[in-house]
């Protein structure tokens, strides 16, 4: 059984080879090396195309990612001045609350 497969499978190769090495099996050799050759350079083009774009979108949500990071920053760094400007105020205020206590207490 396994000769026969051998031989059915040597016979097969052989007639293969022998039809790809006619005209015709030249032929339909290279009409699929065109073809393939092409298919390789379209895919090639949409890869690089489809990269390109995927690339720029990429940029445009990193940029939008710093821009928002930075806003918030930003805002993060004008509240603790607005809280540091209204803790000195309020320190202030209370400051000449107390001295003006003191000094009613020290007119007694």
């Amino acid at each position: 059984m396994n000769n026969q497969k051998i031989f059915l499978g040597l016979l097969s190769g052989a007639a293969v080879g022998y039809w790809l090495n006619s005209d015709h099996g030249r032929k339909v050799r290279s009409d699929a090396y065109r073809v393939t050759t092409d298919a390789s350079k379209d895919l090639q083009s949409k890869i690089s195309a489809q990269s390109t774009v995927l690339k720029n979108k990429a940029q445009h949500l990193l940029n939008q990612g710093v821009s928002s990071v930075k806003s918030l920053y930003d805002k993060v760094e004008a509240t603790g001045d607005e809280m540091r400007d209204e803790i000195g105020s309020a320190y202030e205020s209370g400051k000449n609350k107390a001295r003006a206590k003191i000094n009613t207490l020290d007119a007694y």
